[in-house]
């Protein structure tokens, strides 16, 4: 008696099946932690302000332009800049890119520190 054979059809099917699979798997997984590596714009925010409000923020004299984001490029320009104006990654600079605080004027920034206490912190 000869033994049960599949036909080679039958077995490239279920090659392909379980590699469609393992595919989905991963990208299930890899939708469900997030990208390695990203900080969310909701906690570089927090840290910033968190930052700001702990150095007494406006009513301390203390300008958004000097809250440095480290881990952030704020002006979207690929690079991590440090320093003020238009190009430097600080608390004044993700407030006119990501929340439209106000535009930036040749290399200087026209947002004032209460636009982005209120519009960005949600500071009274």
């Amino acid at each position: 008696m000869k033994g049960v054979e599949l036909p080679i059809n039958i077995l490239v099917i279920v090659a392909v099946a379980v590699i469609v699979l393992l595919g989905v798997i991963a990208l299930y997984f890899a939708g469900f932690l997030g990208p390695a590596g990203t900080v969310s714009l909701q906690s570089v925010t927090t840290t910033a302000c968190g930052t700001w409000r702990a150095k007494g923020g406006t009513t301390s004299g203390v300008s958004a332009d000097t809250i440095e984001i480290s881990n952030y490029d704020a002006d979207g320009d690929g690079t991590l800049d440090k320093g003020s104006g238009c190009l430097a990654d600080n608390l004044e600079t993700l407030g006119v890119n990501k929340y439209g605080t106000a535009v930036c004027s040749g290399s200087s920034v026209t947002a004032t520190d209460n636009d982005i206490q209120s519009r960005v912190c949600g500071l009274p």
